[in-house]
Order: structure tokens, then C-alpha cells, then sequence
């Protein structure tokens, strides 16, 4: 029998792939507010709908929060700023890596304007730019507002099918390492 699950996010109980169904939350907190988005497939060109409207430079930090092949944990942060061109190709070029295997986090930020989104190992992804611009866009993409709850208890699937990603990710970048911060890179 072959176990391979080949998405990111699945609840215990039914052991399947879990999907939100297309919602987005608007998220407001005393000090800061969120956008919080769960397309349910093509997440790496919904990320990119939203940051071709930023001016860039870009950087990348890369969250590596569990290995199955030894490399160490932790954040990785790309050396060189990206414009968007250089963005776009490569979170295409790693896209079913970042969308299907659960290993890690993804962070874009605009250097200039500190706008940035998160893509986390939930299948979420938060969006910190303009919130009624990125509702707009939200709503534009078919999403619903509707309330986020990540299902309890869940799995994330790190699948070997990916290895290879996951290797090409470190040969093929320059990254600064450091340590996973605890409140923000949680497994």
C-alpha cells in the first residue's frame, strides 16, 4: 500500500486532505490587523497577485521547521533582495513544494514598504499590506469572508516526494541561518 500523502495539511480524524474552502478573515487586534487567506489550490499565484502590486525589492525567509534529511531547523533568510521577476520565478519554480509538503513556512517581504505574507504549514496564508486592498483582492479571487478555524487536532505530511525540494532549496540559494523563533515558527 502506498501511504504517500501528497498535500500540506490534513485533519486526524479523517485522515484526508484538509481544505477551508475558500474563505479569507479580516483579522484586528489593538496594535495591528491581518488578512488572513485560504484558497484552496494555487497558492503560490495568489501570493504573487498580491505582491505585483508592491514596488520590491523583495526578500525571502524560508522556514525550515522539520527535515527529513537532516538539514538543520530553522530560518533562512536569501542573502540578495529579489525584484519581482526574479520572485515569480523562484516560487514557481519551487510551487508544488511550498503548496503540497508541510515542512516549513514562507515568508515575503516587500523591503521597502514592510508590507509582508506569511505562508505557513497550515495552508494559511497572512497577509500584513493593505487591508482593504487585499480584501479587494480576496473577494476578486472568489474567496467569502468567513471565520478561519484549523482543524483539532490535525497532521502535517512531510512527504518524501519532496526531498529533492527540499535539498535544491539550499543548493541552489545563498541563505543567512538562524534559529527558529518559538511563538512564530511552531511546528
Amino acid at each position: 500500500m502506498n501511504d504517500i500523502r501528497d498535500f500540506k495539511l490534513n485533519s486526524i480524524e479523517e485522515e484526508a486532505e484538509f481544505k477551508y474552502g475558500n474563505k479569507f478573515e479580516y483579522r484586528v487586534y489593538s496594535e495591528w490587523s491581518v488578512v488572513v487567506a485560504a484558497p484552496d489550490e494555487n497558492q503560490i499565484p495568489f501570493i504573487l497577485d498580491l505582491v505585483i502590486y508592491w514596488n520590491g525589492p523583495f526578500g525571502i525567509l524560508y522556514v525550515l521547521v522539520a527535515s527529513r534529511l537532516g538539514n538543520q531547523a530553522g530560518r533562512y533568510q536569501s542573502v540578495e533582495p529579489r525584484d519581482f521577476n526574479e520572485l515569480e520565478l523562484f516560487l514557481y519554480m519551487h510551487q508544488e513544494y511550498f503548496e503540497r509538503d508541510g515542512r516549513h513556512h514562507l515568508w515575503v517581504m516587500d523591503l521597502e514598504s514592510n508590507n509582508r505574507i506569511v505562508y505557513d504549514n497550515h495552508d494559511l496564508i497572512h497577509i500584513y499590506a493593505d487591508d482593504l486592498k487585499v480584501i479587494e483582492l480576496c473577494e476578486k479571487t472568489g474567496l467569502s469572508a468567513s471565520e478561519i478555524t484549523i482543524p483539532s487536532p490535525h497532521g502535517h505530511n512531510y512527504n518524501p516526494k519532496y526531498d529533492k525540494e527540499e535539498d535544491l532549496l539550499f543548493s541552489d540559494y545563498d541563505w543567512k541561518h538562524f534559529p527558529l523563533v518559538e511563538e512564530h515558527d511552531d511546528p
